[in-house]
């Protein structure tokens, strides 16, 4: 038995093969779920049918898992395949729904088919042997974008990291080439008074015989005492190789240890002969 469309195109469904009724040797061989597809329309000629129920009836019923994509292969292949030998936009798609089609005739042969010789047996089975591997290339193909993606994602996050390491790594490499703070440079101890200097990026500035002489000038001139418990941060700022003289200012801060007490500060200028 085989079907005739609108008294033009030969198709049976057993064998997959459609041909034109006035030239036969003009044929073609639909896979086999193609061939599954095209009855199912041509049975249920001029009737709406649903993607999902096309899809069940072809594929899950089956214990087979398809997507709306392959169904959309499949109806494309069916198309080119009518096209071909002179059946155009029969198979109309319905937005959002499914699909249906549309011949003036159809028509049930039960001559037995003639044209069903040894090639086309042979084009048949070839054509279901390849029939999951058409399938798993579609399904592999998008499961190749998917890792495509994923590399993609991990590699800008691989650099992201790397570049964070490497501001980390220069951030830490420069101040960890950098003096400590006031509280790491304790100098020493004058009466009660705790001397920590501030690094001014010149270690001639600092030792504990000059920074005596600092203290006890202070003293003497009543600025600071050192009979109370306190810290006293020193600060020098760098003398100018420039100038055939430099200015350079001293800078001073006591805090006694009482935390209620008020840091006392003082500055002054020098001037050097080089």
């Amino acid at each position: 038995m085989h079907y005739e469309i609108d008294e033009r195109v030969g198709f049976d469904s057993v064998s997959g093969l459609l041909w034109l009724i006035s030239t036969p040797d003009n044929r073609v061989t639909l896979p086999r779920f193609a061939s599954q597809l095209l009855e199912i329309l041509i049975m249920k000629n001029d009737q709406s049918l649903s993607r999902e129920h096309l899809l069940d009836i072809i594929w899950h019923n089956n214990g087979l898992s398809a997507s709306s994509n392959n169904l959309n292969n499949y109806i494309s292949i069916i198309r080119r395949s009518l096209s071909s030998i002179g059946l155009d936009n029969i198979i109309i798609t319905i937005p959002k729904y499914g699909f249906s089609f549309h011949a003036k005739n159809i028509s049930k042969v039960e001559n037995k088919l003639t044209l069903l010789d040894e090639e086309f047996l042979d084009t048949k089975i070839n054509q279901e042997e390849c029939e999951p591997r058409y399938i798993e290339a579609t399904l592999e193909k998008d499961k190749s974008k998917s890792i495509v993606v994923k590399l993609k994602w991990v590699s800008i996050f691989s650099c992201l990291a790397i570049l964070l390491l490497i501001i980390l790594y220069a951030r830490f490499s420069y101040y960890s080439s950098m003096p400590k703070s006031a509280m790491d440079k304790y100098q020493g101890k004058y009466e009660n008074c705790d001397i920590y200097v501030i690094w001014n990026g010149q270690h001639g500035f600092y030792s504990m015989d000059k920074i005596s002489i600092e203290i006890k000038d202070l003293i003497n001139k009543k600025i600071i005492n050192c009979k109370l418990k306190s810290t006293v941060y020193v600060y020098k700022s760098a003398i100018s190789d420039g100038l055939t003289f430099a200015s350079h200012r001293v800078m001073v801060s006591q805090c006694p240890n009482d935390k209620q007490a008020i840091c006392r500060n003082i500055h002054k200028d020098i001037i050097s002969d080089n």
